[in-house]
């Protein structure tokens, strides 16, 4: 389902604008709710930590504003587990990841409310996740 829902809703031009932005609301909420459990699954060790980058990667290469967005739910959900796991192998990979957030969160042809999404969770990496659930 995760690629289900990466793929913008066709929405009906016939409906109102009420309806539309309604159908547009759901289908964002589905899909951060989406990354949201995969990445307590992971957090949990039920899936396999390299979930994480065909996730990352995928959101990242689609790099459109509700992608991004839900990139950024997913590495919050996740970070204080994985990012503080010095002995993990995927650490190296998942500075990566970082490193194309922060690319992205410098880029001024984003949406201004993405590239405030990203400093936050940049920030929140920054500060070593303290005071957010692990």
């Amino acid at each position: 389902s995760f690629t289900k829902y990466l793929e913008a809703p066709r929405i009906d031009d016939t409906l109102d604008y009420d309806q539309q932005y309604e159908a547009l609301v759901k289908y964002k909420t589905r899909m951060l709710g989406n990354v949201r459990l995969i990445g307590h699954l992971l957090r949990l060790r039920m899936l396999s930590p390299k979930i994480i980058f065909v996730c990352t990667d995928e959101l990242l290469n689609i790099g459109s504003p509700e992608a991004l967005e839900t990139l950024c739910a997913f590495l919050e959900t996740l970070g204080a587990t994985f990012d503080c796991a010095k002995e993990w192998s995927g650490k190296a990979r998942l500075d990566e990841v970082f490193a194309r957030a922060e690319l992205m969160a410098l880029d001024e042809k984003q949406a201004p409310r993405i590239r405030c999404l990203l400093k936050d969770l940049l920030d929140k990496r920054r500060r070593k996740w303290r005071g957010f659930p692990i």
